[in-house]
């Protein structure tokens, strides 16, 4: 009686399952026609976007065509006003497919904006004024211009998102009319699956806290002395490099202006003075004319360079950050790999793929200081082994659950043994020779790790390499928030 009644109980008729799945059938149907629609939608939207674009871009080439020449012709503003009517029929087209988008209508705004803005350049321009043209392509045009551009890319991405969202919805659909076709034995072989998979992973999740139950101690370094030093060189290398980098497109305009002045002279003057003429050729005048562009482009360039790693030793320290704040990650491990470069030089290949993680509250220069700590000992690994052929180290971040973030660091270097895994977190326990290591690092970096509320753990394989694996909290609660900025910022300064 029992058994019958648990049959019962468990056992669905043929003729539920068969309605269920029509149910489910022409529902699925319905909905993914409607999403198809939707998918349509943004792909055509996406593609006027890309129109728009164009034709921004045109009209923005001939209006430095216009700076650089420093007059207007009248076949130019013919394009400008054509190509400006055929960029408003574009928006007008994307607001009939999706008249709610408002960052349609903050790209429409500022196009306004950016039109009288040009206008008002050109106007200048006709009438000879220069240095007030320049000026307001430099604080107007430009900067309206760019914010025109970073919203068109937002819109473009949002349209491509949601196409590809729907297109992924319409594949779920289809999916699960084919689970539910499948019949009651399907569902119950799936539920099975699913919770072995928890218990799977509750296991190992038990298995991983067991493991990092050890406590361990956190020697007094002064890191802060370092991020100190890092800092004042950052500041006082950034500061001939801004003359630099302020002055050098007006060298070059002014270079150009002078090389010009020299063409016409030479153009007007054909029959100039021997004196001029042993000049030009002692200093090579062809050749200078057609090498000075190129000297300053390449200063140019070095300054950029060395504005993008000063930013970089700048976001590294963070020395001006003495409490818990919403932090990009991603630009951290970044300015540490900046940093790091000279001890990869071009053995080492990067390869880094980042999840889409939100700002996550924490200390950034101790937070910097763990990828510091772990990069620099997998380099060390890759390096100090001449039987690798291709040396790789792989940065992966993902977001796990709600309050979440997951950073996993893997390099196929030669990997550690069992006993030295043990060991890898006990303070002044090193496998480096003497002198080239102080055994710290790592434990100072569980220490932050665990003062974050986080956890950091490391599986490692002979011959295959090793991977930490660090999980952060996203938020905090305002106790935790003191705490961790007590302990930190106190103990480790």
């Amino acid at each position: 009686m029992v058994k019958n009644h648990r049959d019962t109980k468990f056992h669905l008729p043929k003729w539920s399952v068969l309605v269920a799945s029509s149910l489910v059938a022409i529902i699925t149907s319905i909905s993914i026609f409607s999403i198809k629609k939707w998918s349509d939608r943004s792909y055509r939207s996406e593609i006027l976007v890309i129109e728009i674009a164009r034709q921004l871009n045109r009209i923005n080439a001939l209006e430095l065509e216009a700076v650089a020449e420093n007059k207007v012709d009248e076949s130019n503003l013919k394009e400008i006003e054509k190509t400006r009517d055929n960029m408003t029929a574009t928006i007008n087209a994307i607001t009939q497919i999706d008249p709610n988008q408002e960052k349609l209508y903050e790209i429409l705004g500022l196009y306004k904006k950016y039109k009288k803005f040009q206008d008002e350049q050109f106007k200048l321009i006709a009438e000879r004024k220069i240095k007030q043209s320049i000026k307001i392509d430099k604080e107007e045009v430009d900067p309206t211009f760019e914010k025109i551009v970073e919203k068109i890319d937002c819109l473009s991405k949002d349209y491509k998102h949601q196409k590809e969202q729907a297109d992924f919805i319409s594949y779920l659909g289809i999916l699960s009319s084919l689970i539910f076709a499948a019949g009651s034995l399907g569902i119950v072989f799936w539920r099975f699956n699913a919770s072995l998979l928890i218990q799977t992973q509750k296991l190992n999740q038990a298995l991983s806290e067991l493991q990092q139950t050890q406590s361990h101690l956190i020697q007094t370094e002064k890191m802060a002395g370092l991020g100190q030093m890092v800092a004042g060189v950052a500041h006082e290398i950034n500061n001939p490099a801004t003359f630099i980098y302020g002055n050098i497109n007006y060298t070059k305009t002014y270079t150009s202006q002078l090389l010009e002045l020299v063409e016409l002279y030479q153009k007007n003057y054909p029959e100039s003075s021997s004196d001029i003429q042993n000049m030009i050729e002692n200093i090579e005048l062809d050749f200078l004319k057609e090498d000075l562009p190129k000297t300053l482009s390449s200063i140019q360039n070095g300054s950029e360079r060395i504005r993008q790693i000063v930013l970089s030793l700048r976001n590294f320290s963070r020395l001006d950050e003495a409490e818990i704040k919403e932090v990009d990650l991603h630009a951290g491990i970044d300015s540490t790999l900046l940093i790091l470069s000279t001890k990869f030089i071009k053995e080492i290949e990067i390869i880094c793929d980042y999840g889409e993680l939100p700002p996550v509250e924490c200390l950034a220069a101790q937070i910097n200081q763990v990828f510091m700590n772990i990069l620099s000992n997998a380099a060390d690994a890759l390096l100090g082994d001449k039987s690798i052929y291709s040396k790789k180290i792989i940065i992966h971040t993902a977001r796990i659950s709600f309050n979440h973030i997951q950073i996993k660091i893997v390099d196929n270097g030669p990997g550690m043994k069992q006993e030295i895994l043990n060991k890898i977190f006990d303070p002044f326990f090193t496998t480096k020779p003497v002198g080239k290591g102080t055994g710290l690092g790592l434990s100072i970096s569980y220490k932050i790790i665990e003062k974050h509320q986080g956890k950091i753990a490391v599986d490692s394989q002979l011959n295959k390499g090793t991977e930490f694996t660090i999980t952060l909290p996203i938020r905090h609660n305002q106790d935790s928030i003191r705490d961790i900025t007590h302990d930190m910022v106190v103990k480790l300064t």
